[in-house]
């Protein structure tokens, strides 16, 4: 048959919902309850679309995103670094045109690298909740901004305290 079969149970009533994608059948399933409990007035303004778009996306991707509209290309390179009580941290280095940002230490890659996305977004002024790469920003290319200081001798402070 190759269809999804989601159900859903509310207060005593289970509704389901079969669809091609696992997606399809969660909506349909999800219709059927709206339907059922006579709450659909609620849905009706909403568009799916608005949804997604609404949703908040990883600084990774806006960054992503933003490159792709500027015709820039993000470079992640990541440094090992042991700490003194033996473990490990990860320092993620994010370069954007001639623009270069170092993360702080972080136990974990993925974090480091969210953390460097998030702060070149706030550099570039994009880093707003809703906001897309298409919308006029105040910064219109890279070149001039510089790497701030702050943010390196933060990271490297902390290291000398740990």
């Amino acid at each position: 048959d190759g269809l999804f079969v989601f159900s859903c149970t509310f207060n005593g009533f289970t509704s389901e919902g079969k669809g091609h994608t696992k997606k399809q059948a969660k909506e349909k399933s999800a219709n059927s309850m709206v339907q059922h409990f006579g709450i659909h007035e609620y849905f009706e303004n909403v568009k799916k679309s608005e949804t997604r778009k609404s949703a908040l996306k990883p600084p990774t991707q806006r960054l992503h995103e933003y490159c792709q509209d500027k015709h820039l290309t993000a470079v992640y390179t990541e440094e090992r670094i042991s700490l003194a009580n033996k473990k490990e941290a990860f320092i993620v280095v994010c370069k954007v045109g001639d623009f270069e940002q170092r993360s702080l230490p972080n136990e974990s890659k993925k974090l480091a690298k969210l953390e460097v996305a998030s702060m070149v977004l706030n550099l570039l002024n994009t880093d707003t909740p809703g906001s897309s790469p298409s919308e006029e920003l105040k910064r219109k290319s890279t070149e001039d901004l510089e790497p701030t200081e702050e943010l390196t001798i933060s990271a490297t402070k902390k290291l000398k305290n740990e």
